[in-house]
């Protein structure tokens, strides 16, 4: 693609969240001269998007400076018509598709197909002057494993077979399905990244003010530590949490954009190795806090437990996993994968506890 820029073109939906705006953050941090575009309706002078990089970049120990090669594009993907005009106009290198409706109401089923799924493949078919197209999914689309396929590793490709628990997975499922049809319609190159749950940076254990997937239970237990000495999830401790720490996604999703010679469309699962059983996560909490609390497992006793597992039942069953997920395509074209370390949960939990 010729190029009207001296700089490589990254153009991004959701910078300004806690997983775009590290994506955004390792992309700077690498070296190369970058022309980053900010694609967002509610934020038509970039400053939301700088500052959440900024601070990202503060949490990967970067230059906030870099933040000077971001350029805002006002835009809002729910407005077909509008959304088509300004994406016809922008040429880039990459898209990098990061921001999702994340709703598990079954009453809000229509807002997360209107968005994940029609939205997301009408951004790859207006945006057609675009060298490949990055979709975040999540590993979450094969479900919790609760039938007789639990246990299964789940493959590099659409899948056959999926758990539909929630209006999130199922149009990210969809999604998945609908833009894998357009890429091979148009020939535009697609890489689908189903993301494990994000958790803190492996050595300074940055995150910003998230309270979802995992950081729902560190947010529980932090409120409720030295005050009450044991809580209780109602989640089976046998399951594994499927988990990334946010540099290492960060580092595998630019490897994976550096590659001399990408497929036309693929699947990776972004996932540390070496993942660990919830009983595991935390027992590691326990004990970097001392003792000061015991995590037990069930609804419990006491109201507030009842409350927190009432509210966060969807997530319990979100979070946890009993599959595994086949990573040997992503070792094929990256190389070495991250690891899980017990050093990098502590790096996570002390950094939360202590903020």
């Amino acid at each position: 693609m010729t190029r009207p820029f001296p700089h490589r073109t990254i153009a991004v939906t959701g910078a300004s969240g806690f997983v775009g705006s590290a994506l955004v953050s390792s992309f700077l941090l690498g070296g190369e001269p970058l022309r980053i575009l900010s694609l967002a309706h509610d934020d038509p002078d970039g400053s939301r998007v700088r500052q959440a990089v900024s601070k990202a970049l503060a949490g990967f120990n970067g230059s906030p400076g870099l933040v000077e090669a971001i350029e805002p594009v006002a835009i809002d993907l729910t407005r077909a018509e509008a959304a088509s005009e300004i994406l016809a106009g922008i040429e880039a290198d990459e898209l990098w598709h990061v921001a999702a409706h994340m709703s598990y109401d079954p009453l809000r089923i229509a807002e997360a197909f209107a968005f994940n799924a029609v939205g997301t493949t009408r951004l790859m078919r207006a945006t057609g002057r675009i060298g490949r197209f990055y979709f975040v999914s999540t590993t979450g689309v094969a479900g919790p494993g609760d039938r007789d396929s639990a246990g299964c590793l789940v493959p590099e490709r659409p899948l056959e077979d999926f758990e539909a628990i929630n209006p999130y997975t199922v149009s990210k499922t969809m999604a998945e399905y609908m833009l894998w049809h357009v890429s091979s319609e148009t020939g535009i190159p697609l890489t689908v990244l189903r993301l494990g749950s994000v958790i803190g940076h492996s050595v300074t254990g940055w995150v910003n003010d998230t309270r979802y997937g995992y950081y729902s239970y560190l947010q529980a237990f932090k409120r409720f530590l030295g005050r009450e000495p044991a809580f209780h999830v109602d989640i089976d401790p046998e399951r594994t949490f499927p988990v990334i720490h946010i540099d290492h996604m960060g580092d595998l999703c630019a490897r994976l954009r550096r590659r001399a010679e990408p497929g036309d469309r693929e699947v990776f699962h972004i996932c540390d190795t070496g993942l660990m059983t919830v009983a595991e996560h935390f027992r590691t909490f326990e004990e970097v806090t001392g003792g000061r609390m015991r995590i037990a497992y069930g609804p419990g006793e006491k109201s507030f437990n009842q409350v927190f597992n009432k509210v966060n039942a969807d997530n319990n069953r979100f979070m946890g996993t009993r599959h595994s997920f086949d990573m040997r395509r992503l070792a094929e074209a990256v190389g070495d994968l991250p690891r899980l370390e017990r050093s990098g949960l502590e790096a996570v939990i002390t950094a939360y506890v202590n903020s």
